[in-house]
């Protein structure tokens, strides 16, 4: 199985554990690259700089061939600033919004889709 990382502000869901392992990856879960990345506010270039600094150098360590996660604008930009042909895929978990009668809506993950490569 290869390995692929979890950038997100939180964990993965059992039901997206089981759709990245479908897809062929076990998924890593640094946990400093997690508190650096997944929670990362992005106001400036220089910022986004070290998110991709931390994630490149995170990705080599585990010999990650994926990424997997929620990403932001300023992430997505990064992304196709700093594109590789044959780089590591990297995919975006795609949310619908659901509406549970009179409840605070919830986030429901659809699937994970490849929203580019780095």
């Amino acid at each position: 199985m290869r390995n692929a990382l979890w950038i997100d502000k939180k964990m993965p869901s059992d039901e997206q554990m089981e759709e990245i392992e479908q897809l062929g990856y076990g998924l890593l879960i640094d946990k400093n690259c997690l508190k650096e990345c997944g929670q990362a506010s992005i106001n400036t270039e220089e910022q986004l700089d070290k998110y991709f600094d931390k994630l490149n150098e995170t990705m080599l360590k585990h010999q990650a061939e994926a990424v997997f996660g929620g990403f932001n604008n300023a992430i997505f930009g990064g992304m196709y600033q700093r594109r590789k042909q044959d780089g590591v895929p990297v995919y975006a978990s795609w949310n619908t919004l659901q509406w549970k009668g009179g409840v605070k809506p919830i986030y429901w993950h659809r699937k994970f889709v490849q929203v580019g490569e780095i």
